[in-house]
């Protein structure tokens, strides 16, 4: 479903540690609403999104996320109205590797739709990465495949993640190549590109942290592995910009609010729109 929900936890995972299961593993359990306006949609009113994460991080190297998604999507007089659930399960493992200089490790999601959209209901998306982190944080880089099997069509997604910490460790820009094969025609295409740009800024070090994102190119039938989402309606995404302001309240709570606009492309009915999210999420460690 075409929506917008920040990454709830942002994966520390990623950043080295030498913690063990022995001790006690941190948990967190997130909550996000996300309401989105379509402007100058033929077919599409509103969407609204309710969210619910639980991670289970033991170490820095390992981490598993469940996560559930209910979304509304109202449409226009004439169109029907659609009611779907997400159900996701994220596992991550990485081990230091000397030759290397860094972590390599392996990632491993499921996602699990059930739908009114009857071309994309019942279906189960796997994705996996392999990713690379140097000793110091300072580096990351993935490569992930992403496999869609709806009753039409059939989706293979190939992604390459470049992550690098800049201003002595004040920000960190992300940059992730997009390659989307179908295989048939929908919506006048048959392959998709596209380069994900996310830079962040900590103003106040664990405590405030802005970012800056935006999308060039074409997405189809996308997903987007920092967010867990799944793009399943037939529509091509021509690009986006947004932003978002986290805040840490205390050592264990976070606030979060982002601001997202997306631009799309409707060839079958010639409908040119777009449509601006706004989302606010709490996160709670227990």
């Amino acid at each position: 479903m075409k929506k917008r929900i920040v990454f709830t936890l942002i994966p520390a995972l990623f950043f080295g540690g030498t913690a063990c299961w022995a001790a006690s593993p941190d948990v967190y359990l997130s909550g996000s609403v996300t309401y989105g306006d379509y402007m100058k949609s033929i077919e599409r009113d509103y969407i609204l999104t309710e969210r619910v994460n639980l991670s289970v991080i033991p170490d820095l190297t390992s981490g598993l996320t469940f996560h559930f998604e209910n979304v509304k999507l109202s449409k226009n007089a004439g169109y029907e109205d659609i009611n779907q659930n997400q159900y996701g399960i994220s596992g991550y493992k990485a081990v230091p590797v000397e030759a290397v200089n860094g972590y390599l490790g392996g990632r491993l999601d499921v996602q699990y739709l059930n739908s009114d959209d009857a071309l994309t209901d019942n279906t189960a998306i796997p994705y996996v990465a392999f990713t690379y982190k140097s000793n110091d944080g300072g580096l990351y880089l993935d490569l992930g495949y992403a496999h869609s099997a709806y009753n039409h069509p059939d989706v293979n997604q190939y992604t390459a993640t470049v992550g690098a910490s800049l201003l002595n460790g004040k920000s960190w820009s992300q940059t992730r190549f997009y390659v989307i094969d179908l295989n048939e025609t929908t919506q006048g295409q048959n392959t998709t590109y596209a380069v994900e740009e996310r830079l962040s800024y900590y103003v106040v070090p664990d405590k405030l942290t802005l970012s800056l994102y935006g999308l060039l190119g074409e997405r189809i039938f996308a997903y987007d592995p920092d967010i867990y989402e799944v793009y399943n309606l037939a529509d091509v995404q021509k690009g986006s910009l947004g932003g978002t302001v986290s805040y840490q309240l205390t050592p264990a709570l976070k606030v979060l609010g982002d601001l997202t606009w997306e631009a799309y492309k409707n060839h079958d009915i010639n409908d040119d729109y777009s449509v601006l999210y706004g989302t606010v999420m709490l996160s709670m460690k227990y």
